[in-house]
């Protein structure tokens, strides 16, 4: 898997859980430094890996893959807690029905 592994390929980081950019590939035998831009800030992320490590680590991606592996209780969470954050902007009356508030018809 090392030979595929060049500049400009896309990376799976198992233990991260991260996708990302190979920017510079350095190899030295046992040892592999792999360079990653890292996506926010734009810095390049330059870090050692062991040669016999790097198959089990990285996932290679295609162009058409994507990196997204969540689990999907989490994705409706998360879904859920942006409904609720933006719903004031819907729904006027949103507190009162989300609250232990009896209307009264008075």
């Amino acid at each position: 898997m090392l030979q595929h592994i060049k500049p400009g390929i896309r990376l799976y980081d198992r233990r991260t859980g991260q996708e990302r950019l190979v920017q510079a590939v350095e190899d030295y035998g046992q040892v592999v430094f792999l360079s990653f831009k890292q996506p926010q800030t734009g810095a390049i992320d330059r870090q050692p890996y062991p040669a016999v490590e790097i198959e089990s680590r990285f996932e290679l991606l295609g162009r058409d893959s994507l990196a997204f592996r969540a689990a999907p209780e989490v994705v409706s969470l998360v879904a859920e807690a942006y409904r609720l954050r933006y719903a004031y902007l819907v729904n006027h009356l949103f507190a009162t029905e989300t609250s232990l508030i009896d209307l009264l018809p008075h």
